[in-house]
């Protein structure tokens, strides 16, 4: 059999050379300073930052005896270089501050050297600043990408059409989670359009730093292979698991983010359809990431309802229990039973029960622990939902859907205004 042409999704350009030399005038008492550098949502964590590359505030004299490094693969003419500083002995009050590099992609071995002033996030107190090198290699001819090109480290998921490698690209050393999905089970169980339709989404989330994109992608004879860039900090799930519940201010920060991540979706007519702590990672340094798109539907547009029963029962919409179409909204449901759970630790309509859970969600009423949700927390929760008449877990604009804006259902728009996002 021909070998079908490899073609990746997102053709690398060439590779950027990242080098930290230096970090002076940090503030003092720096035990174990370390960065995570990102770029392109690809992030790496780097070790403990040897002394002689960095010098307290005390010291008069920086050193600058050696330096480490990284590479990236550059797939976008408009990407920043991003250093964050902690200290592992800090804990939570560990953050030595921020710095955003735009790297110049003309092809130079020797790139550029610079410092850069840290800066805060929101009001920490920060100073100092690192002397970073970068310089960029175009490639004169794309390289075709193919599974020698990477160390398989472990296996992260499986399922019938395939399985889901941890894998660290050879020559980046960067980690990446790459699904492989055999083309005759593929063919054999009519997912075609299925795949062809989970890859333009993975595309088209590479614009939002809050969903999992397609890095790269390219095919054997009996094989798919895609690859997004692999987060750090593992499930949501996990973290909710371990800590039972949220405070309402760190619900808050995810839920936020996570209205991003769906608001770039609906903007593309794409309805999520399967939003739970499972598929909600985070990176390096607490962001959330949106990722498994199989249950997607794309091209959906704003006048348009879909019937297709699908999604995880607890978080499913009256709607699409109902069977008389949903439109894109339905993620905001999902999002609003995320935040109750996420600070309460349960699920507001759970029971073991599946035909009493969907009773629950059409026609029944959540009940609210004591001095869990607070402040603006409150409305956001409990405004009624005008249509089935029930409480949801998610705060809805007063005005039916009929008076909000094209493309713009009440329920998206009431989660944007609300009181809840407001920075004080």
């Amino acid at each position: 059999m021909q070998q079908p042409p490899n073609k990746s999704s997102a053709p690398s350009k060439g590779q950027i050379h990242v080098e930290l030399i230096q970090m002076r005038g940090l503030v003092s008492s720096i035990a174990r300073p370390y960065v995570v550098v990102q770029f392109e949502q690809n992030e790496v964590v780097s070790d403990d930052i040897p002394e002689l590359i960095f010098t307290a505030v005390s010291t008069s004299r920086a050193l600058s005896l050696g330096a480490i490094g990284w590479k990236f693969d550059v797939t976008s003419e408009a990407s920043l270089i991003t250093f964050n500083a902690y200290d592992r002995a800090g804990g939570d009050q560990g953050f030595l501050g921020t710095v955003a590099i735009e790297p110049v992609l003309i092809h130079d071995k020797h790139g550029t050297v610079g410092w850069y002033k840290l800066l805060p996030c929101e009001n920490e107190i920060v100073r100092g600043e690192i002397r970073v090198q970068v310089s960029f290699e175009e490639y004169k001819i794309k390289p075709a990408l193919n599974p020698r090109d990477f160390e398989f480290l472990k296996l992260i998921g499986q399922s019938a059409l395939g399985r889901v490698f941890q894998v660290r690209k050879k020559d980046t050393k960067r980690l990446y989670a790459m699904k492989v999905l055999w083309k005759k089970q593929v063919v054999a169980k009519k997912e075609i359009a299925h795949i062809i339709n989970e890859r333009k989404i993975l595309q088209r989330s590479l614009d939002s730093p809050f969903l999992v994109g397609l890095k790269f992608s390219f095919q054997t004879d009996t094989d798919l292979y895609l690859l997004t860039d692999f987060k750090c900090g593992g499930e949501l799930f996990w973290h909710l698991q371990c800590e039972t519940r949220f405070s309402e201010e760190r619900a808050r920060f995810y839920t936020a983010e996570l209205v991003l991540a769906l608001e770039h979706l609906h903007k593309y007519d794409i309805v999520y359809r399967d939003l739970k702590p499972e598929n909600i990672l985070l990176d390096a340094i607490g962001d959330v990431a949106l990722c498994d798109f199989g249950l997607s539907k794309a091209d959906l547009r704003s006048d348009e309802l879909t019937t297709t029963f699908c999604g995880t029962t607890e978080y499913l919409a009256p709607e699409v229990l109902l069977g008389d179409g949903y439109s894109k909204v339905v993620d905001f449901w999902s999002l609003g039973v995320l935040f109750f759970e996420m600070c309460c630790g349960w699920s507001p309509f759970y029971v073991e029960d599946a035909q009493q859970m969907y009773k629950n969600i059409c026609f029944g009423k959540i009940r609210f622990p004591n001095n869990v949700i607070t402040g603006d927390g409150k409305p956001f929760v409990k405004q009624p939902f005008i249509f089935w008449g029930v409480l949801i877990p998610f705060y809805l604009a007063s005005e039916p859907e009929s008076e909000a804006p094209p493309g713009r259902s009440a329920r998206c728009r009431g989660t944007q205004r609300a009181p809840f996002f407001l920075l004080n």
